[in-house]
């Protein structure tokens, strides 16, 4: 969801309507019976999640991955977490990176993730505190366990009263590819102007990350922003394919792409010396989104003097 908000008064651009919510959280816990919802722009992703959404490369993969869905609950974007578990979608939108905007044709600019996300609330007595082998466990921001027998390690973060745990991971097939239909990971246009979305197109290639190295475009998840410039492009890195990529403002059209030493999960930042624009980025990899290649290159872009 975009909420918009005009700069001088802080009220919408357009209305926000308060919807009816669900409201069954676990005991003892205080929801909310609505939830504020723009009726413009329009989400980037749809929210509810079903068994039949399931995705996999073949039938044996779909199967899998609808086991897996099967076993949690559905339900929309407010849906509270439970202790059985709950499939959600989007698992994050932009992220880290936030957006870039284009004040000449009112363009908010967002890379977004369209991949289905599970969490829930299971009771603390159902933690193994003393195996942590969790997602970033032992990280100062790290979990302290995982679910006791669980086939998958899951990240976990206390409550205040540690009474309940949070799981969050997404559902993942063997070959490192999710169970959501792709493309997973997109960059997008939203015209301020109009509340509509102008263009989306997958962000990123597989090449890096399957087992077998197939170029496929179907997103390659990452973190990061976008930068504009006053001459209509877009450049972003925040791919886990070791690319730094330009694209047209207008139409999302990929006009240029370089290779990286390893991929760049940061903003790129520009700026002008001596009449000439310089476009720098850090490749410095991620230990989470591209552990495989953590380093510390500094790469400057520009065009050439004559």
């Amino acid at each position: 969801l975009t909420f918009v908000y005009d700069i001088e008064t802080g009220e919408p651009l357009w209305e926000v309507e308060e919807r009816p919510v669900d409201t069954n959280g676990i005991e003892g816990e205080q929801v909310s019976p609505t939830q504020p919802y723009p009726v413009k722009p329009p989400p980037l992703a749809k929210f509810v999640t079903t068994v039949d959404d399931a995705w996999g490369y073949t039938l044996v993969d779909k199967a899998a991955c609808k086991a897996i869905y099967d076993k949690y609950s559905h339900g929309t974007e407010w849906t509270p977490p439970s202790e059985k578990g709950l499939i959600i979608t989007p698992g994050m939108v932009s992220s880290w990176g936030g957006g870039a905007y284009d004040p000449e044709r009112n363009l908010l600019i967002a890379n977004f993730r369209r991949i289905s996300l599970f969490v829930g609330l299971p009771k603390a007595e159902d933690i193994d505190q003393e195996d942590a082998k969790a997602f970033m466990a032992g990280m100062p921001s790290g979990p302290p366990g995982n679910i006791k027998n669980s086939p998958t390690d899951q990240a976990m973060v206390r409550g205040p009263d540690k009474v309940f745990s949070f799981p969050g991971t997404s559902p993942m097939l063997p070959m490192y590819s999710p169970c959501s239909k792709p493309p997973w990971y997109l960059l997008a246009a939203i015209n301020l102007s109009t509340g509509e979305i102008e263009w989306e197109v997958p962000l990123g290639v597989l090449d890096k990350q399957l087992r077998m190295p197939l170029p496929m475009k179907l997103g390659a998840v990452g973190i990061g922003g976008p930068m504009v410039t006053a001459g209509g492009l877009i450049f972003i890195g925040a791919t886990a394919d070791e690319r730094f990529r330009a694209f047209d403002i207008d139409t999302g059209e990929e006009l240029w792409q370089d290779s990286l030493p390893t991929s760049n999960m940061t903003n790129p930042m520009t700026y002008e010396r001596d009449g000439r624009q310089y476009i720098v980025l850090a490749a410095g990899g991620h230990h989470i989104f591209y552990p495989q290649k953590v380093s510390d290159w500094l790469i400057a872009y520009a065009l050439p003097e004559k």
